[in-house]
């Protein structure tokens, strides 16, 4: 290391890149290292003094030394510049499609079948699961948006305010709105009415009393195995004259949470508890075009069953509030009664006459007529309810419109395209206000198909994010959970670090959903351009064999140049293997020369490329492209494959030098 300080050619290099305090104690540190080495070499010359020869023999003819030196920073150069080019374009289109946080995300989506639902079950589940950090919930829904008497179709998404943030956008006006998904408590109040969550077990009776109900008109209802909405749908119920009897128990949650949805706890299971009825009744099927049948045992007679049923439209009374006749089986319809085991009580087929309702609103006169579909293939005629207005009467068509069980957020934060296409000008969006109904499925809220409709709710723009490619805007989660949120549209997983993320989405995976990253798109990116690299790479390793070779050149020239040299020193003494070291180390210290000049060298070629499109990109309004990057790994890797070439290219010159006679080298002229 001494040597190398002192030689000339190499001491400004030094003094440029190595401190003094560092050169002197590291020079002090590797001198002993080669000291305690060179003790096992007794009879030999020392190897840092065959280095230094080497240094010496190079500036004897510096312009030869240089001119190879430059040749192989040019190969080495060659193949710097196009790996750094495919590093760097590589790094900014991955830095295009995705940040760094968003490698350690991944989206939970429905399995193809659909069985699994995402639910809180299925998140509780995840959140156990091994280096999961957050797992974040979010809701996509369709709004019917009407801004300044002009509506329109947009996508919306129901988040909390940590979604928004991993989401990473860029904030153009206003702020995010407060949501940390938390509207459920266990003391919660619903349209002035106080709902408190009380102690439950699951299965047991709510009370020993025996209930008595109905179903309101124009009513069918799924009828479960198991007082669970995950459980077997064994058939539907429909309202009856006389109504059902049965008891209440506690069953798992259902949608919608107020009154009977959601009101007790099982502290063993830690499930939240509804209310549920527990009856035996006759058992209908549902076909096409809501069409009903009975639905038939073995003996052709219909089935009762014991099941559970929601409160979800059905009214509570005493046990002779149902008593009253209701209406005539017209002819068409009429089907002949079959005996029960439990009542004895015979089954008319449809009624049709006057209803009446409790839960009416207006004194509108509907009746309902039995119309004749025919017979299935089995003989069984089929019916279907349609429903007739009084001439004097108006009555609106009936929707499903979901209500609010709470006051919804009045707050919004919107897309830059959102604002261009309502016409709402970006700088002036914050505080804007428009009205949104959203399109619901129903499997969001139950285990029924179909859609939904909700009320409409007037928001306020508090936020603008920038994305000019798509109109859409956030609301909070508790605006769905306020609907009897039940299920999710999709899950945002976040692991503690992108390296466990495979691992993660495997054991998810593995409860019945599927998983999607920006990881995966990352992959397909990194796939294609380590192709790109390699070919790259190829095609500059052409350059540097080219380099290769001079360099081969320069040390046979000096091979015969020298040979008279070679035969002195071996006259005073200097055995073989140390004229074949002397040579391997030229070499070396060529090969190693040339990597450093070439990492140089392609470092300014990216640099200049880089700054000569960043010209035309700042012109077009883009900004700075960084198109060449070098790392690390690869800059150990020129240095050490480039020492290599120098001592593969040098092994010839190396050998030749060592097998030539000491008394044949000094005849040679």
């Amino acid at each position: 290391f001494r040597y190398l300080r002192s030689n000339s050619l190499t001491r400004l290099l030094f003094r440029i890149i190595f401190p003094a305090k560092l050169v002197s104690w590291g020079g002090r540190v590797l001198t002993g290292v080669v000291e305690r080495i060179e003790k096992i070499r007794t009879f030999k010359v020392k190897r840092y003094y065959l280095i230094n020869l080497a240094f010496n023999n190079l500036q004897t003819k510096k312009s030869r030394s240089l001119i190879t030196i430059f040749g192989m920073s040019v190969g080495v150069g060659i193949i710097v510049y196009l790996l750094s080019l495919g590093y760097g374009i590589e790094r900014m289109v991955i830095s295009k499609v995705a940040r760094l946080e968003e490698l350690k995300m991944a989206d939970v989506l429905p399995g193809e079948t659909g069985n699994v639902k995402i639910n809180s079950k299925l998140i509780q589940k995840i959140t156990s699961s091994k280096n999961v950090e957050r797992v974040l919930p979010m809701v996509s829904v369709v709004g019917k948006v009407n801004y300044k008497n002009a509506n329109t179709d947009i996508l919306a998404y129901s988040v909390t305010t940590d979604y928004l943030d991993s989401l990473g956008a860029k904030l153009l006006k206003g702020e995010y709105f407060s949501d940390r998904g938390n509207y459920l408590s266990d003391k919660r109040s619903v349209k002035g009415a106080s709902l408190v969550i009380i102690k439950g077990s699951y299965g047991k009776p709510v009370s020993k009393e025996t209930v008595y109900f109905n179903l309101l008109p124009k009513t069918v209802m799924p009828a479960w195995s198991e007082c669970n909405i995950e459980s077997e749908i064994v058939g539907y119920v429909k309202r009856q004259e006389g109504g059902y009897s049965g008891t209440e128990v506690w069953g798992f949650e259902y949608a919608p949470y107020f009154p009977s949805g959601r009101v007790g706890y099982d502290r063993q299971s830690r499930e939240y508890l509804g209310k549920w009825l527990k009856a035996k009744v006759p058992l209908y099927e549902k076909l096409p075009k809501n069409v009903i049948q009975p639905r038939l045992d073995d003996d052709g007679h219909q089935l009762f069953e014991e099941v559970c049923l929601t409160q979800r439209s059905v009214v509570i009374s005493d046990r002779y509030r149902f008593g009253a006749v209701l209406g005539e089986a017209t002819e068409s319809a009429a089907v002949e009664p079959q005996a029960t085991e439990s009542t004895g009580a015979s089954e008319s087929a449809e009624l049709a006459g006057s209803l009446e309702s409790e839960e009416a609103t207006e004194a509108a006169i509907m009746t309902m007529d039995v119309v004749s579909m025919g017979s299935s293939s089995g003989g069984l005629e089929l019916v279907s309810l349609q429903s007739t207005v009084s001439a004097s009467t108006k009555v609106a068509k009936a929707t499903d419109v979901v209500k609010y069980q709470q006051k919804p957020s009045t707050q919004a934060v919107i897309s830059s395209a959102m604002a261009t296409y309502l016409g709402m000008p970006q700088n002036k969006a914050v505080g804007e206000r428009f009205e949104a109904a959203y399109i619901l499925v129903k499997n969001l809220v139950s285990n029924e198909s179909g859609k939904l409709t909700t009320e409409t709710v007037n928001y306020q723009v508090v936020g603008v994010i920038e994305d000019d490619s798509s109109e859409y805007f956030y609301i909070p989660l508790s605006d769905m959970q306020k609907i009897g949120l039940r299920n999710y549209s999709q899950l945002k997983v976040v692991v503690n670090d992108k390296k466990n993320l495979p691992q993660v989405r495997h054991d998810i995976e593995v409860l019945g959903v599927n998983t999607s990253s920006t990881a995966d798109t990352v992959a397909q990116i990194e796939s294609f351009f380590l192709n790109v690299r390699l070919l790259l790479g190829l095609l500059g390793t052409i350059a540097l064999a080219v380099a290769a070779l001079g360099m081969f050149n320069t040390l046979t020239v000096s091979l015969l140049e020298r040979t008279r040299e070679i035969g002195g020193m071996k006259t005073m003494g200097m055995v073989s293997e140390e004229i074949q070291e002397l040579f391997l180390s030229e070499a070396m210290i060529m090969g190693f020369a040339g990597g450093i000049g070439g990492l140089f060298l392609g470092f300014l070629a990216g640099e200049g490329t880089s700054l000569l499109f960043s010209v035309i990109a700042i012109s077009r309004g883009v900004g700075y492209l960084k198109l060449s990057y070098i790392p690390l790994f690869l800059i150990l890797f020129i240095l050490s494959s480039s020492f290599m070439v120098g001592l593969v290219t040098g092994l010839y010159p190396a050998h030749k030098a060592k097998k030539t006679s000491a008394l044949n080298a000094l005849r040679y002229e």
